[in-house]
């Protein structure tokens, strides 16, 4: 379905800094990158494992990083995690093959899985799965069943090898964190006693907390993309159900995908629809019959909680990615719903008839699995894509502008930098930034002051906006001005040394040289300049 990938260059949006401009990466596998890989998070993204997995890629063809390897080692990570789920969903229950085949089917061809495969920045989403479903089948083989009767089997160097994947998950993208939860929910409805089968996830618990709190310390400088105490937990609350209601909506129907889509304020219809979608799912919960299906659904939910907004992040937006790991529990309700729909019947065909009509789908969604693989080609086709469905996203028309730029045509440039600053789906520092850049290299003056006025206004709690504004006003000789700007900066970030040396140079240009021996002094002596 993604073959025509493996083709493909590295895109210039985030696989520049994830990898062909990344030290930890592009470096290949050295002492310096394993001690950085544990002790930064470059890009915000403290993922240890991941970053060493990148470069050892570069080592394996030398550096410099060669797209081919990174994009082939993508395609057989998809494909051993579908050969793990398969394992897993197979190992299930004897009469399941079936259900496990057209289950993993589904998960591999699916049009939300492209995003993952053929973007290399998204490579962390297949290591993360890839050991999630190796931590399960080895934990399916830690406890014996039978009937009534739940007893331990000693398979500890099972059980070891379970944490050891699932500790190599979290490694490779933290977002796995509620993954205990699900072999919590799992093993109580296996009639396992709740207290027992909390006992059993104790470890994996105590990982995710670690990583949580790791992670967390290492992506303190990681830029908010919005003010998490500004949002009310009822608008975090519609946030999530809206995002329910469109994964469920792009699994259907995922003819238009795009990466990076913006949690708007959502629509009713699509806030009544998540909550429609979780009372089903809980009420089946409640119906014996339909549990088989609800319970994984219900794990769904679950692994649908750290990326939907109900919890403070700097996260607003959705993106197939952020999927890829829930799509295991729905991989899990799909083969159960084919099993109770085949095992209705007693018809000796009724399983044949209902791979016929599993095909049809999976081959609809293959088709378009291989039609989204060709927007990954470059960042133009990408981008282009995105806004012929997505005519306000303001991070493709950014990087349109970027291109546009970079073939120097200007008009096109800020034509695409003015859309994405002021009919965007999201405020964007670089939307205004490389417009402000663009017009004051043009030395329009005028509309510069406007744009980083405006600046101010949709990034105010941002130091670098009012001192964009500081050096517009400087530039237009609006001494007074910039020096009213540069406070405004000085105010959020007292230790910069570039505010501190703008605010000192404006003193002095206004010859008020006491003041501005007072800034002076609050910079270090060997930085003064």
């Amino acid at each position: 379905m993604v073959f025509p990938v493996w083709k493909y260059g590295f895109l210039h949006w985030e696989d520049s800094a994830y990898v062909t401009e990344n030290p930890v990466v592009a470096g290949g596998l050295t002492l310096t990158s394993f001690k950085a890989a544990l002790t930064t998070a470059p890009e915000a993204n403290w993922m240890p494992f991941t970053w060493l997995a990148m470069a050892a890629q570069t080592d394996l063809a030398g550096p410099p990083p060669h797209a081919f390897l990174f994009r082939f080692t993508s395609l057989i990570l998809h494909a051993f995690a579908g050969l793990l789920l398969w394992l897993l969903l197979a190992g299930q229950r004897p009469d399941w093959r079936w259900a496990a085949i057209i289950a993993t089917a589904t998960f591999l061809i699916h049009p939300q899985r492209v995003e993952s495969v053929a973007w290399v920045s998204s490579q962390k989403d297949l290591w993360a799965t890839l050991w999630i479903l190796a931590a399960a089948l080895c934990y399916s083989q830690t406890w014996t069943e039978r009937p009534n009767i739940s007893t331990p089997n000693a398979t500890v160097p099972w059980r070891i090898f379970a944490g050891l994947f699932f500790a190599l998950s979290l490694l490779s993208k933290p977002s796995g964190v509620s993954a205990p939860l699900l072999i919590l929910v799992v093993e109580s409805a296996r009639g396992i006693p709740w207290k027992t089968a909390l006992k059993r996830t104790v470890p994996f618990f105590g990982l995710s907390i670690a990583v949580v709190l790791i992670s967390w310390r290492m992506n303190t400088t990681q830029e908010m993309l919005f003010d998490p105490s500004s949002i009310s937990l009822l608008d975090r609350m519609t946030r999530a159900l809206a995002i329910v209601s469109h994964h469920v909506a792009t699994f259907l129907a995922p003819a238009s995908l795009a990466p990076e889509l913006v949690q708007p304020v959502p629509a009713w219809p699509w806030v009544t629809g998540g909550i429609a979608i979780i009372l089903g799912i809980l009420a089946a919960l409640l119906t014996p019959k339909l549990r088989p299906v609800a319970l994984p659904l219900f794990c769904w939910l679950i692994l649908l909680v750290p990326i939907s907004g109900i919890i403070p992040s700097p996260m607003v937006f959705t993106s197939d990615r952020m999927h890829h790991l829930p799509s295991l529990a729905l991989s899990f309700a799909i083969a159960a719903l084919f099993h109770q729909i085949t095992t209705i019947s007693r018809h000796p065909f009724s399983t044949v008839v209902g791979v016929v009509v599993c095909a049809v789908p999976i081959a609809v969604w293959s088709s378009l699995s291989h039609k989204q693989s060709f927007i990954w080609k470059d960042d133009e086709t990408l981008f282009r894509h995105i806004v012929t469905h997505y005519p306000h996203h303001a991070l493709a028309h950014v990087n349109l502008g970027v291109l546009a730029l970079s073939k120097n045509d200007t008009a096109t440039a800020r034509q695409q930098f003015i859309r994405a600053a002021t009919q965007g789906d999201r405020p964007l520092f670089s939307a205004w930034n490389n417009l402000l850049i663009l017009q004051m290299k043009e030395n329009d003056f005028q509309s510069a002051v406007a744009t980083a006025q405006g600046l101010t206004v949709a990034f105010p709690k941002r130091a670098e906006s009012w001192y964009l504004l500081g050096s517009t006003h400087r530039a237009h000789q609006d001494l007074e001005a910039a020096l009213e700007a540069f406070q405004k900066a000085d105010l959020l970030r007292p230790d910069s040394l570039m505010i501190l040396n703008a605010m000192s140079h404006c003193l002095t240009q206004l010859n008020r040289a006491e003041e501005a021996a007072q800034i002076q002094s609050r910079i270090p002596a060997h930085l003064r300049q």
